[in-house]
């Protein structure tokens, strides 16, 4: 899924709501933290797709992109990260 991120650029809007319906599912099943600990490439894709579900003309799709935001915002990895790094 994450390989053929070309989905969430496709031109059928009901294509690019079910390739935000997949995401939202990988985000679900995996948890945010373990997402966020991935092999670069693949975390590289996740967040280029995502990038690109805000700005879509489709109000499901930036739907999608809001609960992904507010997943990461408020997951405790990234809080945590910052403060890590700088001991």
């Amino acid at each position: 899924m994450l390989r053929g991120c070309t989905l969430v650029r496709h031109r059928n809007v009901a294509v690019r709501e079910c390739a935000a319906c997949h995401l939202e599912a990988l985000v679900d099943s995996m948890g945010t933290a373990r997402l966020l600990c991935c092999k670069k490439d693949i975390m590289s894709n996740f967040l280029s797709a995502v990038s690109r579900l805000p700005q879509d003309s489709s109000q499901e799709v930036r739907w999608a992109a809001r609960i992904f935001t507010r997943l990461f915002v408020c997951s405790s990895t990234l809080v945590r990260a910052p403060y890590s790094s700088q001991h």
